[in-house]
């Protein structure tokens, strides 16, 4: 496993770039490892802003 195309999908996740536009043909690692990366930053983005909200929900209450 590369680290390397993890970090292309991550970034181009962070990027606003599309999950079908992986650059990489569908069936190799680098592909796997790019749309793994890039799905991992949408649930790390997804889980902070989840955060963000809970967080102002609780000092709005206060």
């Amino acid at each position: 496993m590369d680290k390397k195309q993890k970090m292309e999908g991550a970034r181009a996740f962070s990027r606003g770039v599309a999950r079908h536009a992986c650059p990489h043909e569908a069936g190799t690692i680098e592909f796997q490892d790019w749309m793994d990366g890039w799905a991992q930053q949408k649930s790390a983005d997804e889980a902070a802003a989840q955060l963000f909200a809970t967080q102002m929900q609780f000092s709005r209450a206060s």
